[in-house]
């Protein structure tokens, strides 16, 4: 049996996924804008693509296509750490947010496989949940390079450490909280807001509709 197989025959990797995704959050909050915790979030990102690239049932050309792209963006937010570029920083975050979706396709698929559902599993669904979130957070930051005006924090632009409000505003945006502190203006930032929105509503009730239907599937055995 391969060793990915070995890896995920109880699905540990979402444990993992869980672990470093929360580990990510934290950071985001507490990392004052800092290069190294900056660095620290973004490598948290490159093991979170390693592993839902190791979790999927692509043939091994395109998973090392996949370990490649990952390397690539890993490469490029260290040059960003050295040399400061906002066009660079917007196509970062955008491939980011692009492969960031391929992973979390990723993972719902491998969640969904067969019809048992596991504790793993349920564990698996809560990083997805999480990791929509920091899609949406590499979403809004590059909207906010390209327009400041994008979002407004206490009435005004935001100054500095984006990364951390727009990382908090996607998290209350999808869990449909909406405290008021953090708002947005522009056009584009809203029509995510939107998207986000609706997500944050649709992904915890198919999941739990899935997992009704899998434990009575499974019952009847």
């Amino acid at each position: 049996m391969p060793s990915k197989n070995l890896f995920w025959v109880k699905e540990y990797g979402f444990i993992w996924l869980l672990v470093i995704v929360a580990a990510v959050i934290v950071a985001t909050q507490f990392s004052g804008g800092s290069t190294v915790h900056v660095l620290f979030i973004r490598t948290g990102f490159y093991f979170v693509m390693v592993i839902g690239i190791a979790a999927s049932t692509l043939s091994l050309t395109l998973r090392r296509v996949g370990y490649g792209v990952a390397a690539i963006l890993f490469l490029l937010a260290i040059a960003l750490a050295v040399f400061s570029s906002r066009t660079f920083q917007v196509v970062y975050l955008l491939a980011t947010a692009v492969y960031l979706i391929i992973i979390l396709i990723v993972i719902v698929v491998t969640i969904f496989d067969g019809n048992r559902m596991t504790p793993n599993k349920i564990i698996g669904g809560v990083a997805a949940y999480l990791l929509l979130a920091q899609m949406w957070t590499a979403l809004y930051m590059a909207v906010d390079l390209i327009d400041p005006n994008s979002f407004l924090l206490g009435g005004k632009p935001i100054a500095e450490d984006a990364m951390a409000h727009l990382s908090y505003f996607s998290f209350i945006t999808l869990s449909t909280t909406g405290y008021g502190d953090v708002t947005a203006i522009g056009p584009l930032a809203r029509t995510l807001v939107i998207f986000e929105t609706l997500i944050g509503q649709l992904f915890p009730a198919i999941f739990i509709a899935k997992l009704v239907n899998a434990h009575k599937g499974h019952s009847k055995y």
